[in-house]
This record gives structure tokens, sequence and C-alpha cells, in this order.
């Protein structure tokens, strides 16, 4: 059995994830919704580095968001890493934080496919 390969899969999983009603989903589904967002947010970054500057798809992913900077304009550079801070403090499970709002998975999710636009712009300008 394989699971979503691609970062458009992994949206298109969490999309669900975040729909669902189903009381044995919808209490760890925001938490997965972020796990997923993060996941394909993080593919997207080292796709469009593996294509533009293949030393920086290595190194870490701070570095790599920094980097954007040269790439993207500064306000999509500067969310996009805000979004991946949220997501990656979410993604790390503490028994004294509450769990994320659907609302909050929701603005994940289109901020993932904000950022994936702003890499394909970016792309399309390199060419």
């Amino acid at each position: 059995m394989s699971g979503p390969t691609t970062p458009a899969q992994l949206l298109e999983v969490a999309r669900t994830l975040g729909a669902s009603t189903e009381w044995r989903v919808s209490g760890w589904a925001t938490r997965a919704v972020a796990v997923l967002v993060r996941q394909a947010v993080e593919m997207w970054l080292v796709e469009y580095w593996e294509v533009t500057e293949p030393a920086i798809a290595t190194s870490t992913r701070k570095a790599q968001f920094l980097l954007l900077h040269d790439s993207l304009p500064s306000d999509a550079a500067a969310a996009a890493h805000t979004a991946w801070t949220q997501l990656s403090h979410a993604c790390h499970h503490r028994t004294f934080d509450l769990e994320p709002t659907l609302g909050q998975a929701q603005a994940w999710i289109a901020q993932a496919e904000a950022f994936r636009d702003a890499l394909q712009h970016a792309s399309r300008e390199l060419r």
C-alpha cells in the first residue's frame, strides 16, 4: 500500500482530514494536517532548490528559507518561513498545548498553496 508521494497529494489528504466530522478522526486531524502540509512545503522547497541551486537543497531548512529572500518577494519568503515555523510547532505534540483549530489547519493549507505559487512564479522568472 502506498501513500501520497507528491506535495499536491499530501495537501489533498490534508484537506480530506480537515473536513472529516467523524469523531475518531476529528480529535487528531488538525495535527495530522499540520504534518502533511509541512511535508508538502518542505518538498516544494527542496524541489525548488534542486532546480535552481542544487547545493542549497542539502542545507538546513532554516538556511533554505533564509536564502529564499533572494528569489521571492520578501513578504512571500517571510510568510513561507512563518508558516513553516508554525507548522513545525504544531507537529510536535506537547501535553500542555491545545490542538490546532480547523481554521488554523485551513489557513496552513492556503499558505502552502501561496508558497507553491510563489515558487512556481520564481522558477518561471529564471527561465
